[in-house]
């Protein structure tokens, strides 16, 4: 997976030509304000378009990452902000729900592929997961906060077995921990 300004011209460069021209691989374009990505001006905060050219060899992660932008000529549905001035490097950081959006669009691909057969492997490996280079714990918390609340369909499995719990005595647990 690689991303980079729609409109940069690396895009023309020899070996990302070559790249994109393998059959296996898919260029498509996401804009940041679907994700929620966020800048201040002199109007006050807003979100951010920049819209990033992404190439990847799976096709879900390529949806994942090419949401558009819902404003139309005659329907704006939020300000964006022009990252201009030094507002730029608020686009150094994905915003969470982009990463979520990825995360999902990597399980989806390892489930086409067979690499995972039950969302509950996928859970252990997210949560054993450090966070990854540049992403301050905080944020990571997010993505990974945002990734199980958009899967979460009431069940729990024990983490080193694997079995399924009974839902009634976790949510009892969380209760009393919660508590004290």
């Amino acid at each position: 997976m690689h991303e980079h300004p729609n409109t940069a011209t690396s895009w023309q460069l020899p070996e990302m030509v070559q790249l994109l021209m393998h059959l296996d691989v898919l260029r498509t374009t996401g804009h940041m304000c679907v994700y929620g990505m966020k800048s201040r001006d002199s109007e006050g905060e807003g979100l951010d378009k920049k819209p990033a050219g992404w190439v990847s060899n799976s096709p879900y992660i390529a949806k994942a990452a090419s949401a558009v932008c819902s404003n139309r000529p005659n329907a704006v549905t939020h300000r964006h902000v022009h990252l201009v001035s030094g507002r730029a490097n608020v686009a150094e950081v994905y915003p969470p729900k982009l990463c979520t959006a990825i995360l999902k669009g990597l399980r989806c691909q390892f489930i086409a592929d067979g690499r995972i057969t039950h969302k509950r492997y996928w859970h252990r490996l997210l949560r054993g997961a450090r966070h990854p280079l540049g992403v301050n714990e905080e944020t990571w918390d997010q993505i990974q906060q945002s990734y199980y609340n958009s899967v979460d369909d009431g069940s729990y499995y024990d983490d080193i077995t694997g079995k399924l719990l009974d839902s009634q005595l976790v949510h009892e647990a969380i209760k009393e921990e919660m508590d004290t």
